[in-house]
């Protein structure tokens, strides 16, 4: 008889055990169920905000981006972003506030080549090519109709060969010419007609200036 009262007692532990198993399975998915991957945004390392997709946050990165570029400038994002994967409670983030926040915090820089004569800058182009356009604009009313023939004649026989080659190549000048790559603000990049102007009517070197109580305009 005890053997038999042994085994009776070790089975109702077992279904027990497996009944509570059965029980709590169902809470747990439950639970599971109102999770939701998110993505936390970190701008400069200050959490910003949450956003449900990294896409969303992209697109709209790429948005920013596109309403800054008004003259064809390479842009890159200045800030150090990061994103971090977790889960959290569906209804328990803002995600228009992260993206309010990523519009104020997000500051670019443009990639440009800044144009200058004698170290007195003209300004900064898109690119390269742009800045070698608005030189052979400018210079081509100094020039006779054979002379501006010869010099394009002459660049596209040396461009047929492979080399890269423009006409204002050609030119020289009485001030030393310098067309360097530089990182700048996006609303200092100017477009080829500006630059012709600029040349045209003289330019001048912008130099900052804090006015103080006396000073005379």
């Amino acid at each position: 008889m005890r053997s038999k009262v042994r085994r009776f007692f070790q089975l109702s532990i077992i279904v027990t055990s497996i009944s509570t198993l059965l029980w709590i399975e169902p809470a747990s998915a439950s639970v599971h169920n109102l999770m939701k991957p998110v993505y936390h945004v970190y701008i400069d390392g200050e959490d910003i905000g949450i956003v449900d997709q990294e896409e969303t946050l992209n697109e709209n990165i790429d948005k920013l981006k596109k309403e800054q570029n008004v003259n064809g400038i390479a842009l890159s994002v200045e800030n150090d972003v990061e994103v971090v994967a977790t889960t959290q409670f569906r209804s328990s983030y803002d995600h228009e506030e992260a993206l309010n926040r990523l519009e104020e915090e997000l500051s670019f820089v443009a990639e440009g080549y800044e144009l200058s004569f004698d170290d007195k800058k003209v300004g900064v182009f898109a690119s390269e090519q742009q800045a070698k356009e608005a030189l052979w604009s400018y210079a081509k009313p100094f020039l006779s109709k054979e002379q501006v023939k010869e010099i394009e004649r002459t660049t596209n026989n040396i461009m047929a060969t492979g080399e890269v080659r423009h006409p204002a190549d050609s030119l020289e000048y009485e001030e030393n010419l310098s067309i360097t790559k530089v990182e700048t603000e996006p609303s200092e990049v100017i477009s080829e007609d500006t630059g012709v102007s600029r040349l045209v009517n003289g330019f001048e070197e912008e130099i900052e200036h804090e006015v103080e109580l006396g000073d005379s305009l």
